[in-house]
């Protein structure tokens, strides 16, 4: 990857996606196969119910996330608060030690929604959960002042595997582009979208992003993988790469990179 790849990819959002990347991304590993990180929940400052061993934990994409959180508090203190897709619920756990007045969180996973409504207990702060797939079955009709997500999004086709946490389905953009569209409908009048998009899903999440909200970067970073991190999908996401329908880039080492960024949104 060379500057120029980058900067044309920059120029690409900001021109037809009114996506404006400002500052040089981080860097990420996908995966600590060393140990050497804490987990994403100790690095927020938070208690985590988890079972690692089923998938069931936070990741980095939960880190980045919360990052951008903390610096957007202010729009959280005093609010309702609904994770979508919430897993073990780091991030609506810390939605309410940042102040919002009431927390939900819905995945369709029935063990994840146990163990984030532990994860809320554990650190002070009432979760209301439900099992439900994206807003279908949840039981809140009111609408709501801020919704987060941080979807799964990876592309994953047939032939390949990756866990529930990660398999966006064959475009990638199962779970994120209905989320995208229905939210519209659950949103207060000025409520805010807090949300997690990457390069690997294009350009469906964009087109959509575009259309229904006025949308800037909070923060962007590269997630640094090589082959072996994405064995099963490896050849899909390639193939998917020379139809244009998704962007990772080349590194010197061998490796690979893709863009993940944070967005905040509102309705247009």
């Amino acid at each position: 990857m060379t500057p120029a790849e980058f900067e044309g990819y920059r120029l690409w959002l900001r021109e037809r996606w009114s996506v404006a990347i400002e500052g040089p991304p981080v860097e990420r590993e996908t995966s600590d196969p060393r140990g050497t990180l804490p987990d994403a929940a100790t690095r927020v400052g938070s208690h985590e119910q988890r079972d690692a061993a089923r998938g069931l934990t936070s990741d980095q994409a939960t880190f980045f996330v919360a990052e951008s959180l903390r610096r957007e508090s202010e729009h959280l203190r005093g609010r309702t608060v609904w994770e979508v897709g919430c897993g073990t619920g780091v991030l609506s756990a810390l939605a309410g030690k940042l102040g919002a007045r009431r927390v939900l969180a819905t995945d369709i996973d029935p063990d994840a929604v146990g163990f984030a409504r532990r994860t809320g207990e554990r650190n002070g702060v009432r979760i209301e959960t439900a099992v439900a797939s994206l807003f279908t079955g949840t039981p809140w009709p009111d609408l709501v002042d801020v919704l987060i997500a941080d979807l799964p999004q990876k592309p994953v086709n047939g032939g390949g595997s990756l866990p529930l946490g990660q398999d966006g389905g064959p475009e990638g953009s199962r779970w994120l582009l209905p989320f995208l569209e229905e939210s519209c409908a659950r949103l207060a009048p000025g409520a805010r979208l807090y949300f997690f998009l990457h390069s690997l899903t294009h350009p469906q999440s964009l087109q959509a992003l575009h259309r229904l909200y006025r949308a800037r970067v909070l923060s962007t970073m590269w997630r640094i993988f090589d082959r072996d991190s994405y064995a099963s999908v490896f050849p899909y996401l390639a193939e998917r790469m020379e139809r244009g329908l998704c962007r990772f880039w080349e590194l010197p080492d061998g490796r690979f990179a893709f863009l993940a960024m944070t967005f905040a949104a509102t309705r247009r």
